[in-house]
């Protein structure tokens, strides 16, 4: 794939987030707030532990774009933003499996289709939100420490990677974990240390010099108070945001609901009230309040929806994982094959050799048996 029809694939999906982005965003509320730190605050109120260079970097663009256009509200420009970066998220992801990753480009592609559709990418990509400049920034770092064959590329790799964390704090597990192991066997030793040192040196120094942890409490702002936006909104009991945390069944079980919500849309679910009641009793430090608002004021056939939904999904994992059963049977009945035929010379070969020994056992009997040697001088003949 060439740089200018990746561009050219990159703006179509920026136009498309843009143009299908749902007209009432009160449900994205974070990027209201975001959107509000970019226009109104200044110095050290900008610089939250989670996302550090976030908020300095849209003020930036901010900037730039009121220089170009004349005067602009911030959320635009940051939905804008966001939907550019998702659209490039794609097609990095595109590059990466079909190149360093060896999946092949229709394989690439297909998996850059289904990042492209699932539900929570196609919902937030053109929000004023995080997560699309985060991974494309991570995507690419991983393209460039992939690409690279010197140190120069890993060192351009790792602060790339160390400026996504600092975008926001997540990018640390793929960013400072998945990409120097993919490194370390796929580049060696040397390619992960400069490229994980680089990328944590970063951002390390970044923290110190804004004198900021990124392990700070949740509910808790930059400065140390409690009370910020999402600590404020949640009514639980105990002490406000209660933590779900940890290595439990429990919490294994509420990860793959959260997967599954992200991949595919459940909220239309919580019209189900039996539904709605069970997961507010599941997740209690959980803000479901818009889910459950939805789900009263959905008419009554979109009740069918979620059941329509899950059938068609389940039939068609079915189909995939037929597909896949009837190609390692495939694959296994054709390395068989060869086998076996490779098989039969080998016996057929045999044949002339026992006859040829016939003739020498009837020689000892020459008066009685002076056909025999005959009809076995036939036998080669007859198997060639």
């Amino acid at each position: 794939m060439s740089v200018r029809t990746g561009i050219l694939i990159g703006l179509a999906l920026a136009v498309v987030y843009t143009i299908t982005a749902p007209r009432n965003r009160t449900e994205a509320e974070d990027a209201y707030d975001y959107a509000w730190s970019v226009e109104r605050d200044a110095g050290r109120a900008v610089l939250h532990p989670h996302h550090m260079a976030y908020v300095p970097a849209m003020q930036g663009l901010h900037a730039v774009a009121g220089a170009v256009a004349g005067p602009v509200r911030t959320h635009p420009v940051m939905a804008a933003v966001s939907s550019a970066c998702a659209g490039a998220a794609v097609v990095l992801l595109a590059a990466l499996l079909a190149g360093p990753l060896g999946m092949g480009r229709g394989r690439a592609w297909a998996a850059a289709a289904g990042l492209a559709a699932s539900y929570g990418f196609w919902r937030y990509a053109s929000e004023a939100e995080i997560c699309a400049p985060m991974l494309a920034m991570v995507l690419g770092a991983w393209g460039l420490a992939a690409g690279a064959r010197r140190w120069q590329g890993w060192v351009l790799s790792g602060a790339l990677g160390g400026a996504a964390v600092l975008v926001h704090v997540f990018a640390a597990v793929p960013v400072l974990a998945a990409v120097p192991l993919w490194l370390r066997i796929r580049r060696g030793p040397r390619a992960a240390l400069i490229h994980g040192a680089v990328a944590a040196g970063l951002a390390a120094a970044a923290y110190a010099c804004a004198g900021l942890s990124p392990l700070h409490r949740a509910g808790a702002s930059a400065d140390g108070r409690t009370g910020s936006h999402a600590s404020q909104n949640v009514q639980c009991p105990g002490d406000g945001l209660r933590r779900e945390g940890g290595v439990s069944a429990a919490s294994l079980a509420r990860a793959g609901v959260g997967l599954g919500q992200a991949l595919v849309s459940g909220n239309f679910l919580f019209a189900q009230p039996r539904f709605a009641d069970a997961m507010q009793a599941r997740y209690p430090a959980r803000m479901l309040e818009e889910e459950v608002f939805m789900g009263r004021a959905a008419r009554p056939w979109m009740r069918g929806v979620p059941w329509a939904t899950l059938a068609a999904l389940l039939v068609a994992a079915l189909a995939w994982i037929g597909a896949v059963l009837r190609r390692g049977r495939r694959a296994e009945s054709g390395s068989q094959q060869p086998t076996t035929n490779n098989q039969h010379p080998t016996s057929n070969n045999q044949h002339p050799t026992s006859n040829n020994q016939q003739p020498t056992s009837n020689n000892q009997q020459p008066t009685s048996n002076n056909q025999q040697p005959t009809s076995n001088n036939q036998q080669p003949t007859s198997n060639n």
